[in-house]
């Protein structure tokens, strides 16, 4: 068999998505509250509705008109998709052909390299400075330099927390000739986009979800925005019913209540301040502003806090190697789990000298 693998997967070992999801979970970045249960008599509602014998719309139909209006677009300039990460994947088998460049900045998220070696293609990594910032034009020279064809910016940036400013992603999509992608997954906790540019630069697609803020992580809705042409060309090269009933009637029931998702969103940027000016004072940590519903922290032996906390049931992402080394990416939880957080800071239980 291992004669009929491509080549570019060969040494490829399945994305580690193990996880424990006993005690409190704060390792991937979702929203603490479970909206279903809020919802659940709307949602039925909604599910009686479906002939589930019947395939999905091909296009995602009133899904697809409802995210058009959040977003301040025609549905025309919207693709939905299995979570961000299949629009990604869309993305890429649609423009990367074997040996074409994609660059992005480092650390990032891992799937636009993964999706892009499956392609055949080739990924170049622009380094970020001892604040986890990239400079703009060192993506831009190298995206000219190497002719890439894709640009990924994922802002916020996962798993940093990091942004760039729009007049710095409008300067890349401006001075390169690739596709620039912005994967603005965690937009509802930075309200900053670029998602109104979509018709004004041909070469621009803006990624979101509803996996995060709004809470549909095991549903799997993402959606991307971009011109007409190039929604042309990613309908040309989806799956025909690649987004299931199911999932599409979640998500008409969760953006119908956006004002009150949104409202929980704004209290939990209220604690991720709070959280952060804890760890900033703090002895021997340095913690990362952040513009999404986590925090990254560096400390001197991440293992050993990792462990303490989880005798605390508090379940964080630990990063053992690389440029994360000793590094902790902690999602921002309840109030109650924030302020158990702040207590154990207080009380010297993440204290140790860098």
């Amino acid at each position: 068999m291992k004669k009929l693998i491509k080549k570019s997967i060969m040494d490829f070992s399945s994305y580690d998505a193990k996880r424990d999801l006993t005690g409190t979970v704060l390792d991937a970045n979702e929203n603490f509250k479970d909206y279903f249960k809020i919802y659940k008599d709307e949602i039925m509602e909604e599910l009686e509705k479906l002939n589930i014998n019947r395939y999905p719309e091909f296009d995602g139909g009133r899904l697809r008109l409802d995210l058009a209006c959040y977003a301040g677009l025609k549905p025309s300039n919207i693709i939905i998709g299995n979570g961000s990460d299949e629009l990604i994947s869309i993305i890429v088998n649609s423009f990367i052909d074997n040996g074409d460049i994609i660059v992005t900045a480092s650390p990032t998220f891992s799937m636009y390299e993964i999706y892009g070696k499956i392609a055949g293609g080739k990924t170049i990594y622009i380094d970020s400075d001892e604040n986890f910032n990239v400079n703009p034009e060192d993506i831009i020279k190298s995206a000219n330099e190497n002719n890439a064809k894709i640009v990924f910016i994922c802002n916020p940036n996962n798993p940093t927390g990091t942004v760039f400013k729009e007049e710095e992603l409008i300067k890349i999509i401006e001075n390169v000739s690739s596709l620039v992608v912005i994967d603005e997954a965690y937009y509802e906790y930075f309200g900053k986009t670029v998602i109104d540019k979509v018709n004004e630069y041909k070469n621009l697609i803006v990624l979101r979800t509803l996996s995060k803020a709004f809470g549909l992580a095991g549903a799997r809705v993402g959606y991307g925005a971009s011109s007409i042409d190039i929604i042309d060309i990613l309908f040309s090269v989806k799956p025909p019913y690649n987004m299931n009933s199911l999932s599409t009637a979640y998500g008409l029931v969760f953006l119908r209540h956006r004002d009150e998702i949104l409202k929980d969103v704004s209290e939990i940027i209220k604690r991720r301040e709070k959280l952060y000016s804890e760890f900033k004072n703090a002895k021997g940590i340095k913690a990362y502003k952040s513009g999404a519903n986590f925090l990254l922290i560096e400390l001197k032996d991440s293992e050993k806090i990792f462990n303490k906390l989880l005798k605390k049931d508090l379940r964080v992402r630990k990063y053992g190697s690389g440029q994360l080394k000793n590094f902790l990416r902690i999602t921002i939880g309840s109030e109650e789990t924030n302020n158990l957080l702040i207590k154990l800071i207080k009380e010297g239980y993440f204290d140790q000298e860098i």
